[in-house]
C-alpha cells in the first residue's frame, strides 16, 4: 500500500470519527430538547402556573410586529380561573411619523416637508394601539386552548417632564372572554370600534398619554391569593398567640389591617410568593398603594437580615411599602435599617396585642413556643 492510499485512509478515518462525534452531540441535544419540550407539555397539561405563565409570554413575545417595537411582556395567571393578566408595552407615540408628505417646489429647487396635525398623528396613535392590543389577545387566545380569560392592559414607558423620574402609564385597559373573541370576526373590524364593543377603558387622549387606571391590577394579580379563613371569630378571651398555626396567624394579620377602613387584605399561598404572607392595598390616593406583609410568629428577636429579606421583596414586586409584623422583639441593629430605608414599618409583639384590642377588639396574649417552625 502506497503513501497516498495511507494518508487517504487516514483522512477517512478522522473525517469518520468527527462525523460520529458531531452526531452524538447532536443527538444528546435533541435528546434534551425532547426532554425540555416533554417537562414543558406535561407542565402545560397539569396548567402549572410558572410554565403557563412562561409559555405566554413567549407567545406575547412573537406577535409579528414591527422592528423596533417595545419588547417588555408580563404574564401572571390564575389555574383556577383560567384566566391571564397581561401588562404589555405598547410603542411610544413617536412612532407615529408626524410628517405626512414631502413635496418638491420647484421654484425653489427644494423638497419641503407637510406636516400631520396634532388631531391626525393622535387618531393614527389610537388605532395602533388599538391593532397592537387585540393582535396581543387573539394571539394568546389561539396558542392556549385551555385559556378561559384575559385582562390586558397596553401600557407605554414615558419620563415624567417636570420630575425626571419614568413612568409607566396605562392608556388601554380591557377583559375578554374566548366565547367573546369568539363571536368577533377581527379581519373585518376597526380596532377602536372593536374595543369599545368589549367594553375596553381607553384613554380619552392616549397621544398625549393620560392615563387610565387598569381594570385588573397587574402587581395585585401576580400574587398567589388564597380564600380568607375568619380567624378572629375563633379567638378565645386571652388566648395566645403562639398557639395558633402559622397559617392562621396570617389570616388573622390581615384581618386586622382590613379591620383599617379604606385597606383591603389578601393571604397568599403558602410557599409561592418569595416570604410574602400578605398584601394590603390601600386605594387612598397619593398615600396608598400596594404594601407587602412579612408575618414572623416568633419568640426569638428579629434580626437586621428579616429586614434586609423584606427590603428585597419589596423591589421584586415592586410595592411601594413593607411591613414585618412579629409576635417577638426587634433587634436595634434591625430597627436602625427600617428607619433609614424609611418605606418598612416594623410591629412588634406589644404593639400587635394593642393593635389586635383597637382594631378587633380581641384581647390576646404571647406565650412562648418551645421550637420555631
Amino acid at each position: 500500500m502506497d503513501a497516498t492510499e495511507v494518508e487517504r485512509q487516514r483522512r477517512v478515518r478522522e473525517i469518520r470519527a468527527r462525523h460520529a462525534a458531531a452526531s452524538a452531540e447532536a443527538a444528546a441535544g435533541a435528546a434534551a430538547s425532547n426532554r425540555r419540550r416533554a417537562a414543558r407539555m406535561a407542565g402545560l397539561d397539569a396548567r402549572s402556573r410558572d410554565v403557563v405563565e412562561n409559555y405566554l409570554t413567549e407567545v406575547l413575545a412573537a406577535v409579528p410586529l414591527p422592528t423596533g417595537f417595545p419588547t417588555r411582556r408580563e404574564v401572571t395567571y390564575s389555574a383556577e380561573e383560567e384566566h391571564a393578566v397581561v401588562r404589555f408595552e405598547l410603542p411610544a407615540t413617536d412612532l407615529v411619523p408626524t410628517t405626512r408628505a414631502v413635496v418638491y417646489v420647484k421654484a425653489r429647487d427644494e423638497c419641503v416637508a407637510r406636516e400631520r396635525q396634532i388631531r391626525q398623528c393622535a387618531d393614527l396613535y389610537r388605532s395602533l394601539i388599538s391593532q397592537v392590543s387585540l393582535l396581543a389577545i387573539r394571539d394568546l387566545f389561539d396558542a392556549d386552548p385551555s385559556l378561559h380569560m384575559v385582562s390586558f392592559s397596553g401600557h407605554v414607558s414615558k419620563t415624567n417632564s417636570a420630575t425626571g423620574r419614568a413612568e409607566y402609564p396605562c392608556l388601554l385597559s380591557v377583559v375578554v372572554e374566548r366565547e367573546e373573541l369568539a363571536t368577533l370576526v377581527l379581519d373585518r373590524v376597526t380596532a377602536e370600534d372593536c374595543l369599545r364593543h368589549l367594553k375596553a377603558l381607553v384613554s380619552a387622549h392616549p397621544y398625549s398619554v393620560v392615563g387610565v387606571r387598569p381594570l385588573i391590577d397587574f402587581d395585585r394579580s401576580r400574587y398567589a391569593f388564597v380564600e380568607g379563613v375568619d380567624v378572629v371569630t375563633g379567638l378565645d378571651h386571652r388566648d395566645d398567640l403562639m398557639r395558633l398555626t402559622p397559617t392562621d396567624f396570617e389570616h388573622l394579620v390581615r384581618q386586622l389591617f382590613e379591620a383599617t377602613p379604606g385597606m383591603q387584605g389578601w393571604t397568599t399561598q403558602a410557599s409561592r410568593d418569595d416570604g410574602v404572607d400578605a398584601v394590603i392595598f390601600n386605594a387612598t390616593p397619593i398615600t396608598g398603594g400596594l404594601t407587602v406583609v412579612q408575618a414572623k410568629q416568633y419568640s426569638t428577636s428579629i434580626g437586621v437580615q428579616h429586614v434586609r429579606e423584606l427590603a428585597g421583596t419589596m423591589e421584586d414586586k415592586k410595592a411601594g411599602r413593607g411591613i414585618l409584623i412579629s409576635t417577638s422583639r426587634f433587634t436595634k441593629d434591625a430597627e436602625v435599617l427600617s428607619e433609614r430605608l424609611g418605606r418598612i414599618q416594623l410591629i412588634g409583639g406589644a404593639e400587635l396585642v394593642y393593635l389586635l384590642k383597637e382594631h378587633l377588639d380581641k384581647d390576646v396574649v404571647i406565650g412562648r413556643r418551645a421550637k420555631r417552625p
